[in-house]
């Protein structure tokens, strides 16, 4: 996937996430080489959680981190560590599936009663 199609991606799924300042975008970008959609998706998901879990942690319920919610940011640090646990499929793993597709191939869709002059059950409620 290009640079700047992982770029939209991630701005597609930070779009209405309290970030940071110091998060650049063109820089998680660049460092997400390799990573589909779904994976960006997963990392932005990641990044927020633990910015969450982070912000929930330093009040003494989550009732008072509520009232505190105009401080949750998530920051490039919480965007590096999910990288540490979000990994893109490699190479090997997205040829194996690429070979399994084509083994199996597309699925059929049911012609049922087209094959053999039946009527369908869409034809026959007009009748």
């Amino acid at each position: 996937m290009y640079r700047e199609s992982r770029e939209q991606i991630i701005k597609i799924h930070t779009k209405k996430k309290p970030l940071d300042q110091d998060v650049k975008i063109e820089e998680l970008a660049d460092h997400t080489d390799g990573y589909t959609g779904a994976d960006i998706a997963s990392l932005s998901s990641a990044a927020a959680m633990m910015a969450l879990r982070e912000h929930i942690s330093k009040y003494a319920n989550a009732k008072e981190a509520d009232k505190h919610s105009e401080e949750l940011r998530i920051q490039m640090r919480h965007f590096e560590e999910a990288m540490k646990k979000v990994r893109p499929l490699s190479t090997q793993e997205l040829n194996m599936y690429k070979r399994i597709s084509e083994q199996f191939g597309k699925p059929q869709i049911s012609t049922r009663g087209r094959d053999r002059n039946e009527p369908d059950i869409a034809s026959s409620a007009i009748s």
